[in-house]
């Protein structure tokens, strides 16, 4: 992932403002509280990436979970709304009664 720069303004005394350059050129907007933004640049630098990069990864990674998980579902249902047999036939009432 490429490295992009982000903008931080501080809003009051711990509400950062950080703006983030997206992969397609736009930005969005955050606002962390001071220790959330040292922690994201910590973990940031401890990855060798921007915090733009990390958080933009973060959202991508998110995405794509997102997506299995909807494709999981959705297999799943259709598993349901096909059925299937359990077992073969048709139980006794001797078999139902069987311990």
């Amino acid at each position: 992932m490429s490295q992009l720069k982000s903008t931080i303004i501080v809003l009051d005394q711990n509400v950062f403002q950080v703006i983030l350059p997206t992969l397609m050129g736009s930005n969005i907007t955050l606002k962390l509280e001071d220790s959330l933004l040292k922690q994201a640049r910590k973990v940031a630098v401890d990855e060798n990436t921007s915090l733009s990069a990390w958080v933009a990864k973060l959202i991508v990674d998110n995405l794509r979970k997102q997506d299995g998980r909807r494709a999981i579902r959705k297999n799943a249902l259709a598993t349901l709304e096909a059925g299937f047999e359990l077992r073969p036939g048709r139980f006794t009432r001797d078999e139902l009664h069987e311990r």
